[in-house]
């Protein structure tokens, strides 16, 4: 009882605000006395990218709600000398929850998808949502409180049409393949399900650790779920407004969630106590680069949309707590309800038998009304990071994406 009651008291902790610059300058400069400094723990997204050899070109884009976004584009493999003048089929990566587009490309070419697609033949777009590293821009707002009041709804209905609309007219094609991880599919069921117009712009849909609904998922998040009508109340006071917990925070959860050295350090990173340590695949000497470049940055308000999922177990968009506000924003005094079973955009399930986000009985109890679902692979001693990090993730999911993305492109003879 009392480790119940000391986890909920931190969970309720977790949204008062610190700088989020000092606090990851914080967790690099201590993990640097234990890990061998690796120099793109210093780098941007760009330099990392560039480090590498590969070439590297950025796109701002606009949303219609007035978000300022940054697009990052690899256009060819680092073993092209020059831009190539054949089309390249596009894959367009999106991060998932308080991530960046440094998701993707934050391990060994041999090991990121974003290098890996690249290296492949494919034309690798990579989406940074609002108020991510890289779409962090509050110029135009009246205030930083004004600023943060989105959440995933957001993400889907502007920033997917601004970035992926950018992508398909600089690479004048008509569609793109959507590989997405996290909430970044979350984005991806709502819009493709709402817009069917848009949901013709993606010729499939891949989506790792797919969340749709979240009724059984674990971890400290469904301690932040019990406190969410508090936690309202607590945000209306304080004003938090980016989703920034501080360092103490993260170490007296780590003491209760974790075990060896390694999973400690990255419990103390908010996204690796959230989506749940125990990893076999994680390399180690990485560990500092994965840390310098998260948590990328998210909202309060998205947060506690995540609650209200766990509470409801509905796919359902942001409940502003009351019947009137809702009235205000939807209508209608309850918030609307995604429906899946209208998506038609073709799609790819992965998922982790151990991720405490997309949990394996809710991922099960979404594939009936996925009418388009055209496979689902689901992957032993995966985590919810596993997905862009795991060691296993380029044999396991990233090659047989390249090869299906090569198959619908050149489809055999007797398929044609």
């Amino acid at each position: 009882m009392a480790l119940a009651i000391g986890l909920i008291f931190l969970a309720a902790l977790a949204y008062v605000q610190s700088s989020p610059v000092a606090i990851n300058g914080d967790l690099v400069r201590e993990r640097r006395d234990v890990f061998n400094e690796d120099p793109e723990v210093k780098m941007t997204t760009e330099q990392i990218i560039k480090y590498w050899g590969y070439p590297f070109e950025a796109y701002t884009v606009k949303t219609e709600d007035n978000y300022t976004l940054t697009v990052h584009r690899i256009p060819h493999s680092r073993n092209t000398n020059h831009t190539p003048t054949t089309k390249r089929p596009v894959v367009f990566l999106q991060h998932g929850f308080d991530g960046s587009s440094a998701d993707w490309i934050t391990n060994l070419p041999n090991q990121a998808a974003a290098y890996v697609f690249a290296d492949a033949g494919f034309d690798v777009w990579l989406g940074n949502f609002r108020g991510s590293l890289d779409s962090k821009s509050e110029e135009g707002w009246k205030s930083k409180h004004e600023y943060w009041q989105f959440s995933w709804d957001q993400m889907a209905a502007y920033d997917l049409p601004a970035m992926i609309n950018q992508a398909l007219q600089i690479t004048n094609v008509d569609s793109l393949y959507y590989v997405a991880h996290s909430v970044g599919s979350t984005a991806g069921f709502a819009k493709f399900s709402d817009d069917k117009i848009f949901a013709q712009k993606i010729k499939k849909f891949y989506a790792l650790g797919p969340i749709i609904t979240m009724k059984n998922a674990k971890g400290p998040l469904r301690y932040i779920a019990k406190l969410e009508g508090m936690l309202q109340w607590l945000v209306g006071l304080i004003g938090a407004d980016e989703f920034s917990p501080n360092q103490w925070l993260m170490q007296e959860m780590a003491k209760y969630v974790c075990g060896n050295v390694v999973t400690k350090l990255l419990c103390e990173d908010v996204l690796f106590l959230i989506g749940g340590p125990d990893s076999d695949q994680l390399n180690s000497t990485r560990v500092p680069v994965y840390v310098a470049h998260s948590p990328g940055g998210t909202s309060t308000q998205n947060v506690l949309q995540f609650g209200q999922m766990i509470n409801t177990g509905k796919f359902q968009k942001y409940d502003y707590g009351s019947k009137s506000k809702n009235k205000q924003h939807y209508n209608q005094d309850t918030p609307p309800v995604y429906d899946v079973t209208q998506m038609e955009t073709p799609v790819v399930l992965y998922s982790g038998s151990n991720d405490w986000l997309a949990d394996p009985t809710d991922v099960a109890a979404n594939i009936p009304n996925l009418r388009s679902l055209t496979h689902h692979v689901a992957l032993d001693d995966f985590n919810h990071f596993d997905f862009i990090w795991g060691l296993r993730a380029a044999a396991q999911i990233y090659w047989p994406i390249v090869n299906d993305i090569k198959t619908e492109e050149n489809p055999p003879k007797s398929q044609k």
